[in-house]
C-alpha cells in the first residue's frame, strides 16, 4: 500500500524533487510529475503544498549550488 503524501518525509519529498529537475522538469511538469510517482491521481490543496514546499526548497539548494 502506497504512503500518503504527509506520511513521506519532506527530505524524501525534496529528493524527489532534485529527481524531476535532472530529468528536465520544471514547475510546471514536475509537480504532476511527483504527484504521479508518489502514487496520486489527482492533487489536493494539502498534497499540492507539501509538493510544492519540496520543489521550491529543491530549487533553491539547486540555485546555491550553481552558484558555487
Amino acid at each position: 500500500m502506497a504512503r500518503s503524501v504527509d506520511e513521506i518525509s519532506l527530505v524524501e519529498l525534496r529528493a524527489l524533487a532534485f529527481e524531476m529537475l535532472r530529468a528536465g522538469c520544471d514547475e510546471e511538469s514536475g509537480m504532476p510529475a511527483m504527484a504521479h510517482e508518489v502514487g496520486l491521481r489527482k492533487l489536493n490543496a494539502g498534497n499540492r503544498m507539501r509538493l510544492e514546499m519540496a520543489w521550491l526548497d529543491a530549487m533553491k539548494a539547486n540555485s546555491l549550488n550553481a552558484d558555487a
